[in-house]
């Protein structure tokens, strides 16, 4: 006899069934995953609004940058409180990504090569495009390393402290005299070429972009990677249709203009050209409360509360979350600080 039989118990615990029936149903659902170096884990991954099964493998990264600001929250009929978010910044960051395309497995790299070949103009070559990506360097970021931006908002003051004192314990040096920021209460860096703090593992969340008032905010990788690159090559194809008019026989002063937005698109199309966490529009908001994009990008920031990083004698655990057992909603859900509104 069953147990369900033996204890009357049939109709009331028939929902186990699932488990076997659809696993998927019944495991946890969370945007949140976890690099790890050498291993390949399964990411978010997306392309122009549709998802993409996606494979992450950590090849190597390094602590840089840690910061933290003031951030008040404010929510309907309640006076406003101020919590800290916690950031930083990972540099030399490669990650073999991969993306599973109708049962074919393509890495990031050969992703974009095929993109970059389907709007080459009609005959040209796979060799010939291969050369223009090479000698445009438009993958060096994926291929040698990139810098990776993140932040936990709500961070726990006192995990905060403790971060802070192994931070500077690897040799940081203190950069708030360089931050414009006012709101911004602390910040270190790690000189150039202090590679003290390996990062072996960190958190790679998803921000809720409705909760954001420019609507912008780090989804997943192939996205951030994808249309920061769209972004990039569209400010430099602006430029190529500039100089093109230069030489077609203008007027002096129509070239005097095109000059001085070939210089501010130059600029910006510099600006975090190379990021694995993307880049938002910084936007401004009027007093009446409407939105004016402006010509400026900053690095957008993966959710990140949780990661781990090797000092050379120990792996030690970073952790700056305010409530520990809340494991995916929170970093996943949350608003993040928006960087992309003035004065950021």
């Amino acid at each position: 006899m069953s147990l369900l039989s033996k204890f009357g118990a049939t109709e009331k615990f028939k929902n186990f069934a699932i488990v076997t029936e659809d696993p998927d149903a019944v495991k946890s659902k969370s945007s949140v995953a976890r690099l790890v170096k050498g291993k390949r884990v399964q990411i978010p991954g997306s392309f122009n609004g549709q998802a993409i099964p996606t494979f992450a493998t950590l090849e190597s990264a390094y602590w840089s940058r840690l910061t933290v600001q003031d951030h008040e929250v404010r929510r309907a009929g309640e006076a406003g409180r101020m919590t800290q978010t916690f950031g930083g910044a990972f540099k030399e960051v490669k990650i073999k990504v991969e993306l599973d395309i109708d049962g074919q497995m393509m890495t990031l790299e050969d992703f974009i090569t095929t993109l970059v070949m389907e709007t080459a103009a009609p005959g040209t070559s796979k060799d010939e495009v291969v050369k223009s990506i090479n000698e445009t360097g438009i993958l060096k970021g994926i291929r040698e390393g990139m810098p990776l931006f993140f932040q936990q908002m709500g961070a726990d003051v006192n995990k905060i402290g403790n971060v802070v004192d192994m931070f500077k314990a690897a040799g940081a040096i203190d950069t708030l005299h360089k931050m414009k920021n006012p709101r911004f209460n602390t910040c270190w860096d790690l000189p150039v070429g202090n590679r003290n703090l390996e990062v072996v593992s960190f958190e790679l969340g998803s921000a809720n972009r409705t909760q954001s008032r420019t609507g912008q905010g780090f989804v997943d990788i192939v996205e951030a990677v994808t249309e920061n690159l769209n972004r990039v090559l569209g400010q430099k194809a602006a430029i190529s249709i500039l100089n093109k008019q230069n030489e077609s026989g203008i007027s002096q002063e129509q070239i005097k203009k095109n000059n001085a937005q070939i210089k501010n698109l130059q600029d910006i199309a510099k600006k975090y050209s190379a990021i694995w966490s993307g880049t938002s529009q910084r936007t401004q908001i009027t007093p009446t409360g409407d939105q004016v994009k402006l010509d400026i990008y900053d690095a957008a920031n993966v959710p990140c509360g949780r990661w781990t990083v090797f000092n050379g004698k120990e792996t030690i655990e970073m952790d700056v979350w305010s409530n520990p057992n809340e494991v995916s909603s929170p970093t996943a859900a949350a608003p993040q600080v928006d960087t992309t509104v003035a004065p950021f």
